[in-house]
């Protein structure tokens, strides 16, 4: 397996659910179908961790992990307020998005380059790949040496989620899987099959690093 461990520990409550919340909106699609990207990756990783659930609140103060957009290296709110970005993209170049660690991590997205639905012309970006990607992070995993890999370090049009993120997403959410399982009979079975075959694979080291992100 390629996958590599980062970040802490999800910021989940005791019915092991995590609420997310989009800040701000960017520039190339309305907030519908931002919001219904944003919603279709949470609900791609969950698919993978269940019983826990990744559910969509607008109240900002209720959300666990925040979702941005920076243009020029400021976020820029529906209400017109404005703030500086945490992360400095003009400084770094190339950088898609960036996703600071669990548990109290959010991601943030470079608005200074063009994103779609499908990524179609040259100089566009498949958005929800991009934000599947942060998220990945978010849940624990680093960058993916695999080819074709949604977890690659650089922008991949053709890269997917394969069983080596899931298995390595299961791998770090291991333990907390087992205790939600104890807390909810219908999820032993899910268990079983699931987190028992890859809780005593050898412990992967963790990166010292605080963010990653996504490269083009």
């Amino acid at each position: 397996m390629a996958f590599t461990s980062f970040g802490g520990t999800l910021p989940l409550d005791d019915n092991d659910t995590l609420y997310y919340h989009m800040a701000n909106d960017g520039t190339d699609l309305d907030r519908y179908h931002q919001l219904r990207i944003l919603s279709a990756v949470w609900s791609a990783w969950e698919y993978h961790l269940w019983p826990f659930r990744f559910i969509h609140t607008e109240d900002i103060n209720k959300a666990d992990h925040l979702t941005f957009w920076a243009k020029d290296d400021i976020i820029t709110f529906r209400d017109g307020r404005q703030v500086e970005s945490d992360f400095k993209f003009l400084k770094n170049p190339g950088v898609l998005a960036v996703q600071f660690s669990a548990p109290s991590g959010s991601m943030i997205l470079n608005d200074n380059y063009d994103y779609s639905l499908d990524a179609k012309g040259p100089n566009s970006f498949d958005l929800e790949k991009v934000m599947k990607h942060e998220l990945g992070h978010y849940m624990g995993l680093g960058h993916s040496k695999a080819p074709s890999e949604i977890m690659g370090a650089s922008y991949d049009e053709n890269a997917t989620l394969t069983e080596d993120s899931i298995i390595g997403v299961q791998t770090r959410q291991a333990k907390r899987l087992q205790i939600a399982a104890t807390n909810n009979p219908a999820a032993k079975r899910f268990t079983k099959h699931f987190v028992m075959g890859v809780i005593d694979k050898p412990k992967r080291k963790r990166s010292c690093l605080q963010r990653l992100g996504l490269k083009r």
